[in-house]
């Protein structure tokens, strides 16, 4: 038996998971005329076009929203490199000790990546390895053979062939051999030497490269974790915003930017709060006459009226790639925090795609609208297209885990890889065989329903929603790493959201999925949706040794007044200067709007300066009455909760401060 399983195994799993999402077939019904819109306009600009040369257009469609999920591929490995320099940069004994303990380790760092470390000495010993093996490549190349064990002992082997070694390296790369003499003579002031060097060069960039090697020479490699994170930041904020950017440009081809900016019109409207809205409408559009057409008018309507109002350019140029790579508009962790909103909304916008895409190839809708031929698809057909194309799910998502794992170490650095696709079509056909097209052609007997058609529509559709799931899953990860490495810098706000907290706020009752939050000074809250709590635990131990994890606070205060929901964000921007501002007034007069505690949570910027609902009245040093931020912690293990006292230990919540845990908000 293959891996894929029976025909009759899969159809049973394909229809409980279209039974499982009963509205589904409702909204692609409602989506498809988006994507049929754009196959007209694809058949107007093109009048000669053929029904192959349509599906080719759309497949090179596919393959560029698939393109678009590995920009932030190496997210988590550049965000625990990023950390991991930071660490030891500011700890030159562990630094050491790191080094020496490469040295008895007996781990493949070769064929080592991140997500397999288990604790965070070994990122920090994969870390230096990494660091080590690249400093040797770059300075010994040409004069000693690389190795795992001559990177591991790279500052030994410098302080053994210093002076040749000098005096090869500078005078290839800077014409300046004469530079190793001054390793020759212990009476002279090296950094001075050093400086004077540094004068002969002009050109800036040329002077700091010979003075980032000079201190190389002088004082090891751990002279080059002062640069080190500064290029892993570069590298990595530049994948992130060309990820974030991309993701956005790709969901307005969806059609989808100008809905979810024309709900956040009238979102916060409803909420009481209109200007909030207005950096994405156009100047002046929401007047007082404007408002009273919202408040007088249903949503529908609403939206309509709202789809008038929104400036799509301006919320594009906030999310562009060029004002995301700029540190002074949004801070790196920040921007993790960003591209987590945009990523998870991309996989669920992606899921919707593929079925519509699978609609048009399984009723033949190419060629119907080629032909101007009038159809109607109903709801009740659909259901049964979802449930044939849910037969190639598990098939599918087997081989596509086989060949990451085929690659995970192999191709580590590469973001993209090209593979045959032809066992899986074989194995498919060897384990469905005549099952597939007997069953459906009794089900949907207008389809052709031919099995390795299907599968290769299938498959090229769900291959970037599988891979979405993957790099969600680094930038979360990432995020975590975060929590407990950024000093609450970027994150005033930052942990798991509870739901259900005992009465005297000393435990907690988790759930096997459970959300994390973060105020990460974006215009918006990040809610990060159905993590595994076991998943969970076992990260959060590999980085931190403790199951113990901080509490996101208010996760209430973002309830929409009329309805008592929820809010959910229709969009998350960075947290610009006109933000700031109309957060700023709102909050000098919070009584004037429905929901205040929204908009003082919104304010939430640093934990110096918190909310006054979700502060707590300290008397100071100097005696005089505060509001700070108390966090709150929960053992993600036991349930237990905890507060940090003043020696920066946890404690346990004791009953005499339940009130102060029921006003940090039972979430």
């Amino acid at each position: 038996m293959h891996a894929y399983k029976s025909f009759t195994s899969n159809l049973h799993r394909a229809e409980n998971r279209v039974a499982a999402r009963p509205k589904e077939a409702s909204y692609v019904k409602q989506y498809l005329p988006t994507i049929t819109a754009h196959i007209q306009e694809l058949v107007d600009a093109n009048p000669e076009i053929t029904a192959e040369q349509m599906e080719d257009k759309l497949f090179e469609e596919i393959e560029n929203y698939s393109n678009t999920v590995y920009h932030n591929a190496f997210v988590f490995a550049q965000y625990m490199e990023y950390i991991a320099c930071q660490f030891l940069k500011n700890n030159k004994n562990k630094y050491q000790e790191i080094s020496e303990k490469l040295k008895d380790s007996n781990k493949d760092f070769e064929n080592t990546n991140y997500q397999d470390c288990s604790t965070f000495e070994e990122y920090l010993l994969l870390y230096v390895y990494r660091l080590k093996k690249s400093i040797f490549l770059n300075v010994f190349e040409g004069y000693l053979d690389g190795s795992s064990e001559n990177y591991i002992n790279f500052d030994e082997l410098l302080q053994e062939n210093i002076k040749d070694l000098s005096s090869y390296f500078f005078e290839k790369n800077f014409n300046l051999s004469e530079f190793s003499d001054i390793f020759d003579n212990p009476s002279i002031d090296k950094q001075k030497k050093v400086k004077e060097f540094s004068t002969w060069y002009n050109n800036a960039i040329a002077r700091q490269r010979f003075l980032k090697y000079a201190q190389l020479f002088l004082n090891g490699s751990f002279s080059c974790l002062a640069g080190d994170d500064k290029d892993t930041e570069k590298e990595l904020r530049k994948d992130l915003a060309k990820s974030t950017s991309d993701i956005v440009e790709q969901l307005d081809r969806m059609g989808h930017i100008d809905e979810y900016l024309a709900f956040f019109v009238v979102q916060m409207c409803e909420m009481g709060f209109p200007e909030y809205a207005s950096p994405v409408c156009k100047d002046g559009a929401l007047n007082t006459k404007v408002l009273d057409y919202f408040n007088n008018s249903n949503t529908f309507f609403s939206l309509k009226k709202a789809h008038d109002l929104i400036d799509k350019n301006k919320f594009k140029q906030m999310l562009s790639e060029g004002a995301l790579s700029n540190p002074k508009v949004i801070s790196l962790e920040s921007l993790l925090a960003l591209n987590a909103f945009w990523s998870n909304r991309y996989i669920k916008e992606l899921d919707l795609y593929s079925e519509a895409m699978f609609a048009v190839h399984d009723f033949n809708l190419i060629n119907r609208i080629l032909s101007g031929e009038k159809y109607s698809i109903s709801k009740n057909d659909i259901k049964k297209m979802l449930i044939k194309m849910n037969t190639f799910y598990r098939p599918s998502t087997t081989f596509l885990e086989q060949m990451q794992e085929m690659f995970d170490h192999t191709k580590r650095d590469e973001k993209m890889i090209s593979v045959s696709c032809d066992s899986f079509y074989d194995n498919l056909k060897d384990t469905f065989g005549n099952e597939y097209h007997e069953h459906f052609s009794r089900l949907c007997p207008a389809s052709v329903n031919d099995l390795l058609e299907d599968a290769r529509w299938y498959l090229n559709l769900y291959n970037p929603i599988f891979s979405s799931y993957g790099m969600k899953n680094e930038t979360i990860n990432a995020l975590l790493s975060s929590i407990n490495n950024s000093k609450s810098l970027d994150f005033p706000n930052a942990g798991i959201i509870l739901e259900d907290i005992s009465s005297d706020g000393t435990f907690a009752n988790l759930k096997p999925s459970v959300l994390v939050g973060f105020d990460a000074k974006l215009s918006f809250p990040v809610r990060v949706h159905a993590i595994n709590i076991d998943e969970l635990i076992y990260f959060l131990k590999s980085l931190t040794g403790t199951s113990i994890m901080p509490i996101y606070e208010g996760a209430n205060d973002f309830k929409n007044p009329l309805t008592g929901e929820a809010c959910r964000a229709p969009i998350v921007l960075p947290l610009n200067s006109k933000y700031l501002d109309i957060i700023k007034k709102a909050r000098k007069n919070l009584k004037q709007y429905k929901n205040p505690k929204l908009i003082a949570h919104l304010g939430f910027l640093d934990s110096k300066h918190p909310p006054e609902h979700l502060g707590t009245t300290v008397v100071n040093h100097r005696g005089k009455k505060e509001t700070i931020f108390k966090r709150r912690y929960v053992d993600l293990e036991t349930g237990i909760i905890y507060t940090m006292d003043e020696e920066a230990l946890l404690q346990r919540v004791s009953n005499e401060k339940t009130e102060e845990a029921k006003n940090h908000g039972s979430e």
